[in-house]
Formats: structure tokens, C-alpha cells, sequence
């Protein structure tokens, strides 16, 4: 059987580990999760008149129904990643999907509120 370094370039892509696919299906939902709550702070920001408008605090309101995924979902892949017979393949799978959209939420609303309460104008910051 000849290395991974001898196959052709289609023939090697087709054999990444697609179990990476389940991260990846997790990030996109959290992405998407995040829309409604982006056009939500822009409307108000837009009815505040500005970005100074709204508290930097409103950005962690979507993080607050995903963060529980992380542990429920290190919990439930350590149990599950035993694999066949003992559980299905896909229970893991399904399990980094949850890791997944938890860990954009937390990366995605954690940044997004750092980001807007540095420039949040404070009374003892030297840009006030």
C-alpha cells in the first residue's frame, strides 16, 4: 500500500479525517446562531445613535443559552468515546458538534464584548 505521500493530491484530500466535519457543522451553527442577535444590537445601536448607545454587557446575551454546551458536551464525549460496541460512532460525533458551537459562542461573544467595552468610554479611562 503505497504512503499518503505517494497518492495523488484528490485521492489524499478525500482521505482527511472527516470526523473534523461534526467541529466544523458546529461552528457554522453558532455562527448563524449569532445573526439575529447582531441585527437585534444594530437596530438599537442605530435607535441609540451610536455604538455608545448600548451597553457592551448586551453583546453576552446570546452566549448565555450556549455556554452550557461545553461541559455537557466534554461530559457526554468522554462517556461516549469508548466507541463500537458500546456506543453508536456517532455519538461522539454528535457530541464535538456541541463542543463546537460552544466554543465559537464563547470565543465570538467574549471578543465582541471586549472589543465594544475598550471603547465604551469609562470615567477613570484616559480617553474620557
Amino acid at each position: 500500500m503505497p504512503s499518503y505521500r505517494e497518492l495523488p493530491p484528490p485521492l489524499f484530500l478525500c482521505n482527511t479525517p472527516l470526523t473534523l466535519l461534526s467541529l466544523l457543522i458546529g461552528y457554522v451553527i453558532a455562527c448563524l446562531y449569532f445573526i439575529p442577535f447582531y441585527i437585534q444590537d444594530s437596530k438599537a445601536m442605530k435607535a441609540a445613535g451610536g455604538e455608545h448607545g448600548i451597553q457592551p454587557e448586551r453583546r453576552m446575551i446570546g452566549l448565555l443559552h450556549l455556554v452550557l454546551l461545553e461541559p455537557i458536551g466534554l461530559c457526554l464525549f468522554a462517556m461516549t468515546s469508548l466507541g463500537p460496541p458500546q456506543f453508536h460512532w456517532i455519538a461522539p460525533l454528535i457530541f464535538v458538534g456541541m463542543i463546537g458551537i460552544a466554543n465559537l459562542a464563547i470565543y465570538q461573544a467574549t471578543c465582541d464584548y471586549m472589543v465594544s467595552s475598550i471603547r465604551f468610554p469609562l470615567p477613570t479611562s484616559p480617553h474620557s
